[in-house]
């Protein structure tokens, strides 16, 4: 049994981790492209960006919406090909949540990697603490069967994980989640369908289909998922993701601090705390941008890609 100290160790372990690299880079060297360089290779790409949060919720007779918005600097650090450490610090701004939410603590804490596989295969494996308070791996595979379709799969064993910089909440049950999918490109109007089945964070499982137009700077989608619960049959709703100046990004390898790629937002007519819901395993990730769209869509904003 994983004790909370041993928990708390360990996150202790990776925050003092993250702070050698940032106060310390004059010691550490790297060679680029066959010659010395006076950068080290951990700071190549590196970015410190800040995500906007806002989210409500209708759970109270008195008040329409209970609001919480967040700013939520985060840490893209590249360590070797295909590697990459996530750290996020979750700041509220304003909150009607619960009364922990408007505490300072940490978000995303992750360590990836992606790599191509055997058969134009790709994959990311990720393990950290998710988004919607899960803790644990997950595992990602992308196969383009040409450049407009492609297949999909997700799986991953998580736990309730709830960290604080002072304490960590954590309940050892392990729930598995998976989902198999399939997206097209309709390249003339930039639109993606999408469709997928999937066991969720309720153990139910669900069939989901989208719709996603994509402008110059921006993308809109509609959704429908089967329910069957409450004696409802069908749940639905939207989402959209605006991008955030400055449009045009440098791809200098120096370290940067930027506003995050771009804000997005999902609204769902029936919202339940699990059921129909999965975590997600980077800020970056949204029902817009994915890294199994950004692939069909040569998405090069992302770091998926």
């Amino acid at each position: 049994m994983v004790s909370k100290k041993r928990i708390e160790e360990a996150l202790s372990k990776v925050a003092l981790f993250m702070l050698l690299l940032i106060v310390t880079p004059s010691l550490l060297t790297g060679e680029e492209r066959g010659t010395l360089s006076s950068k080290p290779p951990l700071f190549y790409n590196s970015q410190l960006l800040f995500y906007p949060q806002f989210r409500f919720i209708n759970s109270r007779l008195d008040k329409m919406y209970l609001i919480q918005a967040n700013l939520n600097p985060t840490l893209h650090l590249p360590l070797w090909r295909g590697g990459e450490l996530t750290a996020q610090v979750i700041i509220p701004l304003y909150n009607e949540y619960a009364v922990e939410d408007s505490r300072v603590r940490p978000g995303f804490l992750t360590l990836s990697q992606r790599a191509s596989l055997p058969a134009s295969i790709e994959m990311l494996l990720t393990a950290g603490h998710f988004s919607m308070e899960r803790g644990g791996v997950d595992l990602k595979l992308f196969k383009a069967l040409n450049r407009k379709f492609g297949l999909y799969g997700q799986i991953g064993a998580t736990f309730w994980l709830r960290p604080f910089f002072d304490r960590v909440y954590f309940n050892e049950s392990i729930r598995v989640n998976w989902r198999i999918g399939a997206n097209w490109l309709w390249e003339s109007q930039n639109i993606v369908l999408n469709g997928n089945i999937s066991q969720y964070l309720e153990r139910d499982i669900a069939l989901r289909g989208e719709v996603i137009r994509y402008f110059k700077n921006s993308a809109v989608g509609f959704y429908l998922q089967t329910l069957n619960y409450d004696g409802y049959s069908v749940n639905g709703g939207f989402f959209f993701a605006i991008d955030l100046p400055p449009r045009k990004r440098s791809k200098s390898n120096r370290f940067r601090v930027l506003p995050a790629s771009d804000f997005n937002l999902e609204y769902i007519a029936r919202p339940y705390p699990l059921r129909g819901k999965f975590y997600k395993t980077s800020p970056e990730e949204s029902s817009s941008y994915n890294f199994f769209n950004n692939f069909l869509l040569k998405e090069e904003k992302n770091y998926y890609l």
